[in-house]
C-alpha cells in the first residue's frame, strides 16, 4: 500500500516479538547444551569426549539463533519493498565470509571442528547487522527507542537468565539427579527450563518490556 510508517511499525513489532521468543531459548540451549546432546544422542552411543565436543559446537551455534531467525524477517522486509537484490548480495557476502573464516580457523590456525560453528555464527550476525543497517537507510530510519531499547532489555534479561540457570543446573546435577539415567536427564532439563523461562518472564515484566505484557495476556486467555 506504500504506507511506509505502517510498514516500519509492523517490522519493529515483529522484530521485537521474534527476539523476545528466540533469545531465552538460545540462552537455554547454551546453558543446557550437555544435557541436550546426551538426550539427543544417548550416553551409550556418545562417550564423554564426543558429548563435550558436540556441546561446544551447539554452544557456538546457539549464539546466532536470533540472527538466523531475524534474517528471514529482514528478507521479507526487503521483498515487501520490491527489492530482492540486496538480500541476495548480502547473503553471498555472508557465505563467502563463512568459507574464508572456516578455512582460516581450520587450515591456518589448526582449530577444531567447533571453529566452523563459530565462523557460521559470526557470518550470520554480520549478515543481520548489514541487512538492518541498509534497511534502516532505505526506510528513512527506524525510531530508535522502539527498536533498540526493547532489544537491549531483552538481551539483558536473556543474559541474566542464562547466568541464573547455571547455578541450579550444577546443584541439581551434582546433588539431586543421577544424570547417567535418561529419565533424570529429562527431569533436569525440564525443571531447569521451567525455572529459566519463569525468571525470564519476570525480568522482562520488571524491565517493562511490552512483549512480556502481550504474551502474559495471551497466556491468561
Amino acid at each position: 500500500k506504500n504506507n511506509l510508517e505502517d510498514f516500519k511499525i509492523t517490522f519493529m513489532t515483529s522484530f521485537n516479538q521474534m527476539l523476545y521468543l528466540i533469545l531465552p531459548i538460545s540462552a537455554l540451549i547454551l546453558v543446557l547444551r550437555i544435557p541436550i546432546v546426551r538426550l539427543a544422542y544417548g550416553a551409550d552411543k556418545f562417550d564423554w569426549t564426543a558429548t563435550v565436543l558436540t556441546g561446544h559446537i551447539l554452544a557456538f551455534l546457539s549464539i546466532s539463533i536470533f540472527a538466523q531467525a531475524l534474517i528471514v524477517l529482514l528478507y521479507r522486509a526487503f521483498y515487501a519493498l520490491h527489492n530482492s537484490f540486496i538480500p541476495l548480495i548480502v547473503s553471498f557476502i555472508s557465505t563467502l565470509l563463512l568459507v574464508i573464516l572456516g578455512y582460516y580457523f581450520v587450515m591456518v590456525q589448526n582449530m577444531g571442528i567447533e571453529s566452523i560453528a563459530l565462523a557460521f555464527s559470526f557470518a550470520n550476525i554480520l549478515q543481520l547487522i548489514i541487512l538492518i543497517t541498509i534497511l534502516n537507510k532505505k526506510v528513512g530510519g527506524f525510531t530508535k527507542t522502539l527498536l533498540l531499547l526493547p532489544s537491549l532489555k531483552i538481551f539483558l534479561a536473556s543474559f541474566l537468565t542464562g547466568i541464573s540457570l547455571y547455578i541450579p543446573i550444577k546443584l541439581l546435577d551434582q546433588l539431586v539427579f543421577d544424570t547417567t539415567r535418561t529419565i533424570n536427564l529429562i527431569f533436569l532439563t525440564g525443571i531447569s527450563s521451567f525455572i529459566g523461562l519463569s525468571f525470564y518472564l519476570f525480568l522482562t515484566w520488571l524491565l517493562n518490556v511490552k512483549e512480556a505484557k502481550v504474551f502474559l495476556l495471551i497466556f491468561r486467555k
